[in-house]
């Protein structure tokens, strides 16, 4: 099963995890909650710099966790 997943637009790319609700909250950075999505959350990467960023990778690595809990 995949936790996260990509999207291409055409200036940025979403990152983003099904069940990111249960991902510690961060706002500005983790998205989709004031779109009342109900479990998706997800990152807007515009540049490469944003795509390795400390911030980037710890999310990813609490995504990883949680995965691995469920």
């Amino acid at each position: 099963r995949n936790f996260c997943y990509l999207n291409r637009h055409r200036d940025h790319i979403t990152l983003g995890f099904r069940h990111g609700y249960k991902l510690a909250p961060q706002p500005g950075v983790l998205l989709g909650e004031s779109e009342r999505l109900k479990h998706v959350r997800y990152i807007e990467i515009r540049s490469s710099k944003e795509l390795y960023a400390d911030q980037t990778l710890a999310i990813l690595h609490e995504a990883v966790i949680l995965d691995e809990m469920m």
